[in-house]
């Protein structure tokens, strides 16, 4: 039986610092925010320390991750890259204004049915109302 997708990684946001040796104040600052002491050695790499142990050793370009749940994680840039792509501040602009057009208008015809062909709008299952894409809804 071959394998089939039945599963999709859920969106989730996350605070994230790429070290990338000029910027090791930051990191510094971002370890202790989680109660871990940075080491640098030979300003090739960070040793981090959580209770007096190793618990990960941060090298350039590696990837420094608090997600929702609040928990550090440390990601090579290979890594990385599959899973989070940067919140373009323009982009959350633009989602904003069209969240105000569409809550100016909730009556007009010609916005709500441009929203709904452009999926900025989608109908609910059962009856007529029309709830925001997700792609549109306000970041928590």
């Amino acid at each position: 039986m071959r394998n089939k997708y039945n599963a999709e990684r859920i969106s989730r946001k996350a605070e994230t610092l790429q070290w990338t040796g000029e910027n090791t104040k930051a990191v510094m600052e971002f370890l202790a925010k989680h109660g871990m002491i940075g080491e640098l050695f030979r300003a090739v790499s960070i040793m981090v320390r959580k209770q007096g142990c190793i618990v990960y050793t941060l090298h350039h370009g590696e990837w420094l991750v608090e997600g929702e749940d609040k928990v550090l994680r440390f990601y090579t840039d290979d890594a990385y890259r599959p899973m989070y792509q940067p919140i373009n501040d323009e982009l959350e602009r633009l989602r904003a204004f069209a969240r105000e057009v569409i809550a100016a208008f909730p009556d007009d015809f010609a916005v709500l049915s441009f929203a709904v062909q452009q999926k900025l709008l989608v109908p609910q299952e059962c009856g007529l109302a029309l709830d925001l894409a997700e792609s549109l809804k306000a970041p928590a």
